[in-house]
C-alpha cells in the first residue's frame, strides 16, 4: 500500500450517534477512544491526501480537517473543494479533483 486517499472521511462518528446513547455509552465514547477514525489515522504513516467539500451537510468539513490534523503520514495533504458539499466533490471541483488525485497517484508510484 503506497497511500491513502480519503473522500468526505469522518473523524468522529459519535457525534451522530450522540443523542442515541445513554449518559453511561457517552462517557465511553468522549476524547481517545480507539473506535474514532481520528485516532485511528494516527497510526497511518503512508502518503495521505484528504479530500473534503466546503459545504459538506453530512460530515462538515471541520470532520476532514480534524483527520488531516490527526493524520500520522509526514506527507500528507488537505483538498478543499469550494462549494461543493458531500456527493458532489466530482461534479463542483472536477479539475480539482481528478488533478489531485493525479498528482498524488503520481507522487506515491515514485516511492
Amino acid at each position: 500500500l503506497k497511500g491513502l486517499i480519503v473522500e468526505s472521511g469522518s473523524a468522529n462518528n459519535f457525534r451522530r450517534l450522540w443523542s442515541y446513547l445513554k449518559p453511561r455509552e457517552r462517557e465511553e465514547f468522549l476524547g481517545e477512544s480507539p473506535l474514532l477514525n481520528k485516532v485511528k489515522i494516527r497510526a497511518i504513516h503512508i502518503p495521505t491526501c484528504i479530500i473534503h467539500g466546503e459545504y459538506d451537510e453530512l460530515l462538515p468539513l471541520e470532520e476532514g480537517m480534524e483527520l488531516y490534523q490527526n493524520s500520522g503520514a509526514a506527507e500528507k495533504d488537505l483538498l478543499i473543494i469550494p462549494a461543493a458539499g458531500h456527493n458532489d466533490l466530482m461534479i463542483k471541483g472536477h479539475e480539482l479533483y481528478f488533478g489531485k488525485i493525479k498528482e498524488f497517484v503520481q507522487q506515491a508510484l515514485k516511492a
